[in-house]
């Protein structure tokens, strides 16, 4: 199936909303948080890192 515009769109719209919830969860975890600065920062990382491959695989999908 050829990859369409909307099915990209689509992606990385959800893409760049996934990377806003991941934002929010590390600002989040600094303020309750804070002297776990490390910590909030791996999770934020690992968030980021699966949401790279789940975009991948996205696009990957739809060529």
């Amino acid at each position: 199936m050829p990859k369409t515009s909307i099915d990209s769109e689509a992606i990385d719209t959800a893409y760049q909303n996934k990377l806003g919830d991941l934002y929010a969860v590390l600002v989040r975890n600094l303020i309750e948080f804070p002297d776990d600065e490390q910590g909030s920062l791996k999770k934020f990382t690992t968030g980021l890192n699966v949401a790279r491959r789940a975009r991948d695989l996205a696009n990957t999908a739809i060529k």
